[in-house]
This record gives C-alpha cells, sequence and structure tokens, in this order.
C-alpha cells in the first residue's frame, strides 16, 4: 500500500457548522441607497404600502381521519429489566447468582457421574463421522460475515461462502440425539421440541425483570428428573456454598431497563402439561465467541433458570415462593466445538428469600480442536469422547 502525504483535510460537518455560527452573527451593512434616494427627492416607502393584503383565512372544521393502531402511543409501563436472547453478563456467574438466587456446585451430581461410561470404539467412530458431516459436509451455502483485523487497516477482505455456524450447531445436536435415542431404545418415548421461544417475567425485590430467550431443542419426558438432594442436604449446601459478594456492581449490570416492553408470557413446548422437561440444548451461534469461560457458563445458568422458571409459572400454576417439588432440568450448551453441560434445580421463586436454587456446572471442554478440509480431505483433530460420555449419563436419567 502506497504512503501518500495528506494535506488540506477538513471535517465536512465541523466546517459546516462554523461557517453556519459566522453567518448567523452576521448583519445585513448600510448600503447607503436610502440617503442617496432621500437626496434625490426620490421618497421612500415601505412595501407594506403597495402590496395588497393577504387573501382572508377561513377556519373550516375538518372531520378528524380514523385513528389506527400505529398511530397510538404506547403504553408507558412499569419499568423493567429485559435480559435478551444475546445478552452475555460481564460479571459472569456470580452476577447470575445474585439475579436467580442460585448457589453454583463446581461439578455435576455423583448420582450422574456414576452412570457415565467409557465409549465404545463404534460409539467413537459414528460420533466422529456426525461431526464431520455436520461441518464438512453440508451443502448448503450463504455470504457469511466479514472479520476485520486492526493490525491491517484498509485491507478488502473478500466475500466468503460457506455453511453459516447456527446450521452447523443444529446439524450435529440433532445427529447426536438421533445417535443416542439409538444406544438407549427405552428413550424415544420422549418429546423433542424444535426452536423453543419461552417469555417470562419474576420479581426481584423491588424491581421487575424478563427473560426473552429461545432454546435449539427441548427433549420432555413423562416422568421429571429425580432431584440429586433432599430438602434437608439442599439446606446444607446452601450454607456450605453462599453467593459471593459482588458489591459495588449491580445484578442488573448492562441489563437494559425498558418501560415499554411485551408482557406476554409464554413456554413454547407443546403438551406440556403431561411432559417435563428433560434435557435443553442451547447454541451459541456467534461466528467469533468473544466471552470468557465464565460468561458462557453464566449464559448456560441463565437459560437454564429462565425456561425452568417459564414452565414452573406457566405449566405448573406456582406462584411467587418455594415450590412444593424441586424442577430439575439438564442443559448443554455449545458454540462449535465447546461445549458446556450443567443440571439445574429451581427450588423457589422468591429471589431475596433463605431457599437457593442449586446448578452443577462440569467445566467448559472442547469437543474437538479443529475439523476441516486438509489435502481435499475431510479431517478431524483432537477429539474428546468425554463429552458424548456425559450425553449418555444426561440421556440415561
Amino acid at each position: 500500500m502506497r504512503v501518500t502525504e495528506l494535506r488540506y483535510a477538513q471535517h465536512i460537518g465541523r466546517a459546516f457548522k462554523v461557517r453556519w455560527i459566522v453567518d448567523g452573527r452576521s448583519k445585513v451593512p448600510d448600503t447607503g441607497a436610502a440617503s442617496i434616494l432621500a437626496s434625490k427627492g426620490i421618497e421612500v416607502i415601505k412595501p407594506d404600502a403597495i402590496l395588497s393584503p393577504p387573501y382572508p383565512r377561513n377556519n373550516v372544521e375538518l372531520e378528524p381521519w380514523p385513528v389506527s393502531d400505529r398511530d397510538v402511543a404506547p403504553e408507558v409501563l412499569d419499568p423493567c429489566y429485559v435480559v435478551g436472547a444475546i445478552y452475555s453478563p460481564p460479571g459472569g456467574i456470580p452476577q447470575i447468582q445474585h439475579m436467580t438466587n442460585t448457589i453454583v456446585c463446581p461439578s455435576l451430581p455423583q448420582p450422574m457421574l456414576d452412570q457415565v461410561t467409557d465409549n465404545t470404539d463404534e460409539e467413537i467412530e459414528r460420533v466422529k463421522e456426525a461431526i464431520i458431516r455436520a461441518h464438512c459436509m453440508d451443502s448448503y451455502q450463504e455470504k457469511l460475515p466479514r472479520f476485520f483485523e486492526i493490525t491491517r487497516p484498509g485491507w478488502n477482505y473478500p466475500l466468503e461462502y460457506g455453511t453459516p455456524v447456527r446450521r452447523k450447531n443444529k446439524s450435529l445436536s440433532y445427529q447426536l440425539i438421533l445417535l443416542l435415542d439409538q444406544l438407549f431404545p427405552e428413550a424415544t418415548t420422549r418429546h423433542l421440541s424444535e426452536n423453543v421461544k419461552f417469555q417470562v417475567m419474576l420479581k426481584h425485590s423491588d424491581k421487575l425483570m424478563q427473560f426473552q430467550h429461545h432454546a435449539a431443542f427441548v427433549l420432555s419426558s413423562r416422568t421429571p428428573v429425580a432431584s440429586p438432594f433432599s430438602k434437608g442436604e439442599r439446606d446444607i449446601n446452601s450454607d456450605l456454598m453462599p453467593i459471593p459478594d459482588i458489591h459495588p456492581l449491580s445484578p442488573f449490570l448492562h441489563v437494559k431497563r425498558l418501560t415499554n416492553y411485551s408482557q406476554e408470557e409464554f413456554y413454547g413446548v407443546s403438551s406440556s402439561k403431561a411432559f417435563y422437561p428433560h434435557t435443553v440444548f442451547i447454541h451459541n451461534n456467534r461466528p467469533k465467541l468473544r466471552s470468557s469461560d465464565e460468561q458462557f457458563s453464566a449464559i448456560t445458568l441463565i437459560k437454564a433458570f429462565s425456561l425452568a422458571v417459564a414452565y414452573a409459572k406457566l405449566c405448573k400454576k406456582t406462584g411467587d415462593g418455594d415450590l412444593e417439588r424441586p424442577i430439575v432440568l439438564q442443559i448443554v450448551h455449545n458454540n462449535r466445538n465447546k461445549y458446556h453441560l450443567g443440571v439445574f434445580q429451581l427450588n423457589t421463586l422468591d429471589m431475596t428469600g433463605s431457599t437457593k436454587n442449586i446448578f452443577w456446572s462440569h467445566p467448559v471442554e472442547m469437543l474437538y480442536d479443529t475439523c476441516s478440509f486438509k489435502g481435499a480431505e475431510a479431517t478431524l483433530e483432537g477429539y474428546n469422547p468425554k463429552i458424548f460420555s456425559l450425553l449418555k449419563a444426561f440421556h440415561l436419567q
């Protein structure tokens, strides 16, 4: 790139504002024409003396136009903190713990870990085949977003076409669910819902908050997932693992505070009264993930909490307070090869009470290192079989 000398650079908007201020302060100069005409005996008169007056205006009352819904001003509601689908908490898991009144366990429940088994050679090959098929063998093509590097200013990056991230994630999750159903035929009686949207409102002390989220897949079963703890054990763990202090940060840091929002609540799973939420698959479809592992785990927690609250309020008709029977669900959150698995137990809808909700969190792991074409051949490197072993344990619950 040729380096040229910059000369006489101007900001057009700034120059226009300066010119406007200067010309606005200027006054019309006296040219002396009036005195010259008076010395010659020519009378100078005002324009109002020779111009005819304007036509009189007749005030006619017109009928008003019919008012449509778009012309009506929106109703101003009470301020509400709206947590949307793209929200990423800057405070990580501690911030979401205060928002959802949840304690976090650093590992999955022991009864679930006891059911984790090693993968057979056939299972490993089938999972590898599913990964390659989702990431390399999909013929769907669309224009991909561009990425610009700050270290290369002015560089014109070419347009790229390929399979978007959202399609890769969805294809891989669907193939893994089919493989799990083939391995465990007793789980085929469950109900699988796709593109589930849920929206629910909840009070946090004197504040109102709303959760607007969606899930790629929701697996529901006729029997609820068993709680790993009894009520007495929940109280003991609540005392041993208190919610960390984040003062002076607010639990609603970077959350939109709106006065115009939809008050509708819904849980988008059909036949939800006969089925219980079992496993939720959530996809992070951003082409480049800029959040840390802690923020990635916090997103898992807040989406598991919002789906459990939507099911409790809209399907079980639970009021604000402690639940008679806790709601337990499993959640799988991934972005391409990054996976985070957890188990959430909803014990209460009181966000400031002594009873706490519980979230068992497995550390974030990579399903594989790279999956791309090398030498015109689809190649998968660094496969981690532990993720599929945990998914099998989830499916057995």
